[in-house]
């Protein structure tokens, strides 16, 4: 304090003017960049939930289809009989069976062209079906039913989701997602047959990938914890080889509950650290995931801070320039007054000749 004091009238008020000026200006810059980038975290998570509430409420629109034709043994009488009707020296009235599904198949198939192929078998073993291609594509089916047809029964609902499955028609890969339903009797519960569904994956895909950028990548585990879908397999591959990223992302997956709401969590892995959402798929039991790396935040901060930067550098040429007008306008009037002193002798109020004093 006493240093400050030492110093000219106008150097105290060029130090004052500025500090004026400079220190409200660096305190609310700091309080509005953490402000605003506050509030970009917050709308950028947003809106990773909401990107989660939307794939998970396709994924359900997309499988309620599904699930209209598994009920038609339920809402159809005709069907119902056929399923508990043994054909085994009737083949002619199993024909005719054959013919009313296929006609069911197309007239459902209009509302849900999803729908890739469905076979119902019914409770003597005879098969009713729809969309089977080729005998190889039969056989394959049969494979998936004699593979998840337990899991199915084990199941909540009687409905097993199985991993998805690649397939090559038309000379394109095609994802398609087997849905094995136990049916049963409305009128004594017992089990009418089964329910074998091939669903076009495209849809909840293309609603990913639509989301989908360089920053987020979304998983889906499906019932068994298994990794079925990634939108970024290379990026995850190559996370697992130097940090473990996938393992923590298998813990995050083992935490979420079925009746929770969408779960944020951040793990830090190393000198990384991710931002991770999720929720739980009620329809099928799948839990999507969806995770960032927090580098995208701190960008914004960066982005928030240079831009404020440039704000304090001007604010500072400003200050500058104003404390220097301040300081040269109070103490001009000063200056001039002990001009007139100096030059002024006291004893003969006349003038000081300062050629012959040399100094004041």
């Amino acid at each position: 304090m006493m240093k400050l004091q030492q110093l000219s009238y106008r150097t105290q008020i060029f130090i004052a003017s500025l500090s004026l000026v400079i220190i409200p200006s660096v305190l609310l810059g700091l309080f509005a960049v953490n402000d605003s980038t506050s509030k970009l975290v917050e709308e950028y998570n947003i809106t990773l939930s909401t990107i989660v509430s939307q794939a998970n409420l396709t994924l359900d629109t997309l499988l309620q289809d599904a699930f209209k034709v598994a009920d038609m043994p339920i809402l159809s009488d005709d069907v119902r009989k056929a399923m508990v009707t043994d054909y085994q020296d009737d083949y002619l009235s199993y024909a005719q069976a054959s013919t009313m599904f296929r006609n069911l198949f197309n007239q459902t198939n209009r509302l849900n062209t999803d729908l890739e192929a469905c076979i119902f078998t019914s409770r003597y073993g005879f098969t009713f079906e729809y969309g089977v291609v080729s005998a190889l594509h039969r056989r394959q089916i049969d494979q998936n039913l004699e593979q998840w047809v337990d899991h199915a029964r084990n199941s909540p609902n009687y409905t097993y989701f199985a991993p998805l499955q690649t397939s090559t028609r038309n000379g394109s890969d095609k994802k398609t997602l087997p849905m094995i339903k136990i049916l049963l009797d409305k009128y004594d519960y017992r089990e009418l047959g089964i329910c074998y569904c091939e669903i076009n994956f495209k849809p909840i895909e293309n609603i990913i990938l639509s989301a989908q950028n360089t920053e987020n990548t979304f998983l889906i585990y499906n019932a068994d914890d298994q990794l079925i879908f990634s939108s970024n397999l290379d990026y995850l591959r190559e996370e697992e080889k130097y940090t473990g990223l996938l393992s923590s992302l298998a813990a995050f997956n083992a935490s979420l509950c079925p009746d929770s709401p969408i779960v944020e969590e951040e793990i830090t892995i190393g000198h990384n650290r991710y931002q991770v959402n999720g929720c739980v798929n009620t329809t099928t039991n799948w839990h999507l995931i969806q995770f960032v790396d927090n580098q995208v935040i701190s960008r914004i901060y960066q982005d928030n801070i240079f831009s404020y930067g440039y704000i304090l550098i001007l604010c500072l040429i400003l200050g500058m320039l104003l404390a220097i007008l301040l300081s040269t306008t109070l103490t001009r009037s000063i200056l001039k007054l002990c001009r007139q002193i100096d030059t002024l002798n006291v004893q003969t109020e006349e003038l000081v000749d300062e050629k012959a004093w040399g100094s004041n």
